[in-house]
């Protein structure tokens, strides 16, 4: 006698219908949204026709709808009612992101658009949040979520061994101790999708006969390829008995794992259409499982059942990066970083930091602010940053397409920055400065006074120049490298750098720049190998591949070897490095460098030539034994005035199927890396759990966004990057940062860290990144750690810098020196400044980026002239509560907290 199945306390079977939409992935977003229009037409058929079939989830996103809009505008008004009558469930979020790859301000972006084109629309909008398939997530998302009112949070990706505790709901807090009611996807986004066509896990739907049965390939003519999915057309065949058998897998599978007493079966898949033979389906499971309340409805249904028992949840507290059941795919991370990710740096730096504060500025000085402007770039920043774009895992057409986005982006905000500048300038009173005609006004976005190098490309005459402070002073200034630029007459374009001194915060300063003679002042080169200023000397051994020896002269620490470029085979895909079975490591010791000292008087710069003899490729699963030429050059900077040793290098990248790293072996004996993250510095530990069991080997390699650090509490060292999102610490304290991945394939099956088969072996050529690349990152010796010495804000000078313009001498109403506002103390971080969206009022962002509770200060300077009244808001930016409006502003902020501030301009 076969004992019956025992499902718990499950009385309720939820099923919710849904789509999800990669918008680009292993098809063009055109080709996709071919697709698109299908799948939404096939949708509104079954809500005319169907009384039964109930609701249909749009994947969490709002863009899809844009895209469908654009080639069926006549469809508008039936979608809108289908919307408005709560049958269609669209948004929080504009896209599906990828978390690691999007800047702070981007996700909180990602959900304010999606709340404004709902708002627009008078649409409504889905308060779940909901990411099905991001590869992993950041630590303070509760916190953003609750931001916009968001209370629950749906994933698949991203729990490691903590998850046999957990189950498969809990309460996820946010370092600031907000939180979320999170459902694990345990049997996946698809564990329903096209109910009755299989059974057991979903990846079957893609890897057994289901879906693959609907795909014709199709060439003719001059035509390129085409792959057509035939299951739009026509459904793949459905039974009640497939069915039954589903449901009865999917029960005996959550018997154990689940609280509440609902099971929730998605019904649905990437890129698959509603299926219309759901209601009869629906209808045969309430006659077999007649003790069993069965609905089609929403994920609100299920998740009232998830707050029935609440009290009962466990908590976890932390990032979820865990691949323990599901891939969290850890290397998309550093796939194409020159094609998109620092592109990716440029756009999402220079918007919240550039081109929104000084069109704000503007805005109070009597300018329009661009609103429309300001959101299509963001709108191109954040189709970019759907996960399967930014994360560089699909075929190359689509990051081509990414590319040309970015590229419209960052063309656009240049161009506003310019006009934004020019204006600033004019307002500002020079008249009264004397001893020269040209001034510098220099623009510091950043919440503390710096003093940092300026760059600045301009038309001015060659010749020696001088740089003078307000007072006199004479400051580090160097002009070089006249370039001639035909715009229909011949410009003479000089680069001027000095050293900027005492910038204020959010604010301007004026210099005085004076023509001294045409007398150019060539930099001094000489064949030496060691530069220093009043913090640093630096070395390079040109019998040792160039590599530095860095003496720290406020600890007197000596580090040996740093900068040490490291040349290993990668055998895996676009989304996951994997060692070929017979690994090679090549590295720059031993080789002979070229080496020479250049020196003016705003900088001092190390030059290093040398060639790297590589493997060619991959031969199967072993490096070639053919070595090609890989040339090298870096420069590395120090400045007067400027704790840090900025290093550009230049790689000529001629091989395939190899990752490229800097290693910097610092010898600090640690348990754990500090990197900056989402209003977060977390602290990751340099020893992986053992991942038993695990979908995937545990990550080694970790995402950051400007900086990462390694210290034992005396003394560190930080390494701050420009678009480099990627790094590893050993145990041994040896600090890696990948410069480039270079793979071949869309997926491949045969990998070391990646068990399992994925019929996806696209060719992806661009992937292997050919070319000659630069790279930008800064080694930042300190002491104490991260927090106590404050040089975070040193690597975020180097990952953010001062803009500056030259202007002529006339009157204005602007002081040559001023502040909208600075921000105590130290650990207090700013990372927005704009209008806000619906009113004539600033907002004000910034985190409180330390554990313990602080009473952050706000002294206005600039912005007191123009402000009536201030109100805290969240994240949506809806008032919380009015505060009392004064030159000085105190706010309690908890740990970890992130701050919205709302200013009604006068």
């Amino acid at each position: 006698m076969v004992t019956p199945v025992v499902y718990k306390n499950i009385n309720k079977i939820i099923i919710v219908s849904h789509t999800h939409w990669n918008r680009e992935w292993y098809q063009s977003f055109q080709e996709y949204r071919l697709r698109l229009l299908k799948t939404i037409d096939k949708l509104l058929r079954i809500f005319q026709k169907d009384s039964e079939y109930k609701y249909f989830l749009f994947d969490g996103q709002i863009v899809p709808l844009e895209d469908y809009l654009e080639l069926r505008s006549e469809n508008r008004e039936a979608l809108f009612k289908m919307i408005r009558e709560g049958k269609i469930g669209i948004g929080p979020w504009y896209t599906q992101p990828d978390e690691w790859l999007s800047y702070p301000e981007s996700i909180i972006r990602n959900l304010l658009m999606g709340k404004k084109i709902c708002d627009k629309l008078d649409l409504p909008i889905l308060k779940v949040g909901y990411m099905p398939d991001t590869f992993g997530h950041t630590a303070q998302l509760p916190q953003i979520l609750n931001g916009f009112g968001i209370e629950p949070f749906l994933f698949m990706r991203g729990l490691g061994d903590e998850g046999e505790d957990l189950g498969t709901e809990f309460l996820w807090l946010a370092p600031d101790n907000s939180r979320v009611i999170a459902i694990h996807l345990l049997t996946s986004y698809s564990n329903g999708v096209f109910l009755g066509s299989l059974v057991g896990h979903p990846h079957t739907f893609y890897y057994g006969d289901v879906y693959p049965k609907t795909v014709r390939i199709w060439k003719s003519g001059n035509l390129e390829m085409v792959t057509h999915f035939g299951i739009y057309e026509k459904e793949p065949k459905v039974t009640s008995d497939k069915a039954k058998k589903q449901i009865g897998w999917l029960l005996e599978q959550m018997a154990s794992k689940v609280r509440s007493s609902a099971l929730l079966v998605l019904n649905g898949a990437d890129h698959s259409p509603p299926q219309e033979s759901l209601s009869m389906v629906i209808k045969e499971l309430k006659e077999h499982f007649k003790d069993k309340e069965i609905i089609h409805g929403k994920l609100e249904d299920y998740l009232s059942e998830v707050r029935k028992v609440i009290d009962t949840l466990p908590v976890y507290k932390g990032e979820l990066r865990g691949a323990k059941y599901e891939w969290v795919v850890p290397n998309t991370i550093s796939t194409r970083i020159p094609q998109v990710k620092y592109p990716s740096y440029v756009v999402q730096t220079m918007v919240p930091y550039y081109v929104e504060p000084l069109a704000t500025i503007s805005w109070l000085l009597g300018e329009t602010y661009p609103h429309d402007v300001l959101d299509y770039i963001w709108k191109l920043i954040l189709q970019n940053l759907a996960h399967d774009s930014i994360c560089g895992c699909g075929i190359d057409e689509i990051h081509k397409d990414v590319n040309t986005r970015f590229r419209h982006a960052i063309e656009i905000s240049k161009n506003i920055i310019y006009d934004k500048m020019a204006f600033l300038a004019s307002q500002i009173d020079t008249s009264a400065l004397n001893d020269a005609d040209i001034f510098v006004v220099v623009f510091n976005p950043l919440s503390w006074s710096r003093t940092d190098l300026v760059k600045l490309h301009t038309e001015l005459p060659m010749g020696k120049y001088t740089i003078l402070d307000e007072d006199g002073s004479e400051l580090p200034a160097t002009l070089r490298k006249v370039h001639i630029q035909e715009v229909f007459t011949k410009k003479k374009v000089a680069e001027l750098l000095f050293i900027a001194n005492n910038v204020p915060p959010i604010g301007h300063k004026t210099y005085k720049l004076k023509y001294l003679g045409s007398d150019i002042e060539e930099p001094i080169i000489t064949y030496a190998t060691a530069i220093e200023n009043e913090f640093f000397k630096v070395e390079a051994d040109p019998y040792d591949g160039g590599l530095l020896k860095i003496t720290d002269k406020l600890t007197g620490t000596i580090y040996k070897k740093f900068n040490m470029i490291i040349d290993e085979g990668d055998a895996g895909d676009e989304y996951t490095f994997s060692p070929p079975y017979e690994q090679i490591i090549f590295t720059n010791e031993g080789i002979k460098a070229d080496v020479w000292v250049e020196k003016t008087n705003s900088y001092s710069c190390l030059n290093i030539n040398f060639i790297m003899k590589i493997p060619k490729c991959l031969n199967g699963q072993k490096r070639s034994d053919e070595l090609i030429d890989m040339p090298i050059h870096e420069k590395v900077y120090l400045y007067p005035n400027v704790p840090r040793i900025d290093v550009s290098i230049t790689i000529d990248n001629r091989a395939m199927d190899h990752r490229i790293r800097a290693a910097f072996p610092t010898g600090l004996k640690v348990e754990y890396s500090s990197a900056d993250t989402h209003f977060y510095v977390i602290e990751r530990p340099t020893i992986p759990p053992k991942g038993e069991g695990w979908q995937e080997s545990p990550a080694v390699d970790y995402p950051q966004i400007y900086w990462v650090d390694v210290s034992d509490g005396s003394k560190g060292v930080m390494l701050a990057n420009r678009g480099l999102p990627e790094y590893k610490l050993d145990s041994d304290g040896t600090l890696y940062i990948t410069l480039l991945r270079c793979v071949g394939y869309l997926f491949r099956s045969d990998l070391l860290t990646r068990p399992g088969v994925v019929n996806l072996s696209i060719p992806t050529p661009d992937a292997q990144c050919i070319g000659c690349f630069n790279f930008h990152y800064s080694i930042i010796p300190h002491r104490g750690d991260w927090s106590n010495s404050n040089v975070f804000k040193e690597a975020l000078n180097f990952a953010i810098p001062m803009l500056a313009i030259t202007t002529d001498k006339h009157k204005g109403k602007l002081n040559t020196k001023g502040s909208l506002l600075a921000l105590e103390p130290n650990n207090v971080i700013i990372t927005a400044l704009k209008k806000a969206e619906k009113e004539d009022s600033i907002i004000i962002r910034y985190y409180n980026a330390s554990s313990e509770s602080i009473s952050s200060k706000l002294s206005l300077d600039m912005l007191k002239d123009y402000a009536k009244e201030v109100w805290k808001a969240n994240l949506s930016e809806e008032n919380i509560e009015k505060l009392k409006l004064d030159d000085t502003i105190f706010i309690d902020c908890k740990p970890w907290e992130i701050v919205t501030l709302k200013f009604a301009k006068s």
